[in-house]
């Protein structure tokens, strides 16, 4: 269990920044694993890679609800949300999965955090601005039979907010990527794979009020069933007037 990171990053004119990066790898039988605790509520950026062949549940305890939030991560699937006031974060290997018994649980977990303020300030540099969550991720189909995936979940935050995405296709199976907007509306984008030309492999571009981005894999017409594998880069821009730290 990391409890505050000695890890901080300055921002001129906005508060502290901590952050913690943590290889976890435990036999699932031994059940939960604290990975945060704070006795100051945090607002926290949270990026998990599900790296093992068991599903896990992410379990965030807050300040603002009354039962802790509990977020399901898939085997090989990514995962990246912004909480605020919280207290506390647990791994615990999914109760449903039939490896949850023998499986061994491996989370690549990356968190950005800091303290929660009185007095206010842009919410587009809650945490350090020009931060980026990256990531390779691989994934079996969810149904072999009908080559399909369920949708990954790569990021989202309860605050619209500006962001830099980078999502490529690097397999052989394509991509639909769905930006979220408030109220339910989406901006939906197909990434293609190989043999397509490379301006078709890659979604790039900035855009504004978005509350989540999802991924799901699309069997190629053109290739036969098999893993699939994209990466991504998430980035909050740099605000105007902000300084860049040393």
């Amino acid at each position: 269990m990391v409890n505050l990171s000695s890890k901080p990053i300055k921002e001129k004119s906005y508060p502290q920044i901590y952050w913690m990066q943590e290889n976890v790898q435990i036999p699932c039988k031994e059940g939960s694993k604290n990975i945060f605790c704070s006795h100051c509520p945090q607002r926290v950026l949270a990026h998990f890679t599900n790296r093992g062949n068991s599903d896990l549940e992410v379990k965030i305890t807050t300040k603002l609800q009354a039962e802790p939030l509990v977020r399901k991560v898939s085997a090989g699937a990514p995962f990246v949300e912004e909480f605020e006031q919280v207290s506390s974060i647990e791994l615990i290997p999914s109760q449903e999965d039939i490896h949850s018994k023998t499986g061994v649980l491996k989370l690549d977990a990356l968190l950005f955090y800091v303290e929660e303020q009185t007095q206010p300030f842009p919410t587009l540099a809650w945490f350090l601005p020009n931060t980026c969550v990256e990531n390779e991720v691989s994934r079996q189909p969810d149904s072999f039979a009908d080559c399909l995936w369920v949708t990954d979940t790569i990021w989202q935050s309860r605050t619209p907010r500006k962001i830099n995405i980078e999502i490529e296709a690097t397999g052989n199976h394509d991509v639909r990527v769905e930006l979220e907007e408030p109220g339910g509306v989406f901006q939906i984008f197909n990434v293609s794979a190989a043999p397509a030309p490379p301006q078709f492999r890659k979604l790039t571009g900035e855009f504004e009020d978005i509350v989540s981005v999802r991924v799901k894999c699309q069997k190629s017409p053109v290739n036969s069933c098999s893993v699939c594998k994209y990466k991504y880069k998430i980035c909050y821009p740099r605000p105007l007037g902000l300084v860049a730290p040393n």
